[in-house]
């Protein structure tokens, strides 16, 4: 017997930042629950396959983890999907190192919690594609947890998921989807996994941390203020690409302090 029943919540204020291509983020107030929550808002119209949408939230829901950011709720309205999530007060990754590099052994607790939480997303047979500082938020206790699973992918019985036509952001593509762009594992998501490690230690403008486009990390041009020696994370680049430049300027907030 199919049952419908009704959420209702007051949109508070757009949440900045973490918005995603197909998708909206609110901070709003559920009446049912009488709390304050996070409702991710994603267009209909940019979903081909009504089949596919609640696929971000399955998956998010499949890989139910401390480490995981959890879902209250998801909806259909006429024309979104809705997704309520907890409100994450401690903001994100992208925010904490906005102005100052992670200490070493705050660094290490967070990359510890990013390894448990991707952990768990394979083991509910998915690879999360999509790991970077924005999509990395902090409790009320200072752990981190991972959402975001718009890009998330099924793992078929081989640990093999199909990435052809898959939107990956470039400065973040792992070394085999580089190369062949048709197939991730659970190793793409390790690769990616260490990447927030990286920009944490060597704190590159909150610019590029949080818009990471096709000249930042993984064409070695990255915008370090504290290690002005290291071009960024070893290069992967697609064929075709141009090699970076050594001695290039950073990005305009840093160019008159920082070689890349």
């Amino acid at each position: 017997m199919d049952v419908i029943a009704q959420v209702q919540y007051d949109k508070i204020r757009e949440i900045g930042g973490i918005a995603g291509k197909n998708s909206r983020v609110f901070l709003a107030f559920d009446h049912h629950l009488h709390t304050e929550l996070v409702v991710k808002e994603i267009e209909k119209a940019r979903i081909s396959d009504p089949a596919r949408y609640f696929d971000e939230a399955r998956a998010f829901h499949a890989s139910a983890h401390p480490r995981v950011v959890t879902v209250h709720w998801a909806a259909d309205r006429t024309d979104h999907v809705c997704i309520a999530m907890p409100l994450m007060v401690g903001g994100s990754l992208a925010d904490a190192i906005e102005t100052t590099p992670l200490a070493p052994s705050r660094l290490i607790q967070v990359a510890q919690d990013l390894c448990e939480g991707v952990a768990q997303v394979h083991l509910a047979k998915f690879v999360h594609m999509d790991i970077k500082p924005t999509n990395v938020l902090f409790d009320a206790n200072g752990r981190a947890a991972i959402t975001d699973f718009g890009q998330a992918l099924p793992l078929d019985t081989l640990g093999t998921a199909d990435a052809r036509g898959h939107r990956i952001y470039q400065s973040f593509t792992p070394p085999e989807i580089a190369r062949s762009g048709a197939v991730a594992t659970a190793a793409s998501d390790v690769y990616t996994t260490g990447i927030p490690s990286w920009i944490s230690q060597t704190r590159p403008c909150g610019a590029c941390v949080r818009t990471a486009g096709p000249t930042s990390w993984s064409y070695g041009r990255a915008c370090s203020q504290t290690f002005e020696s290291r071009s960024g994370p070893p290069e992967v680049r697609a064929e075709g690409a141009r090699p970076p430049k050594r001695g290039r300027k950073a990005c305009g907030r840093h160019a008159s302090s920082t070689r890349h």
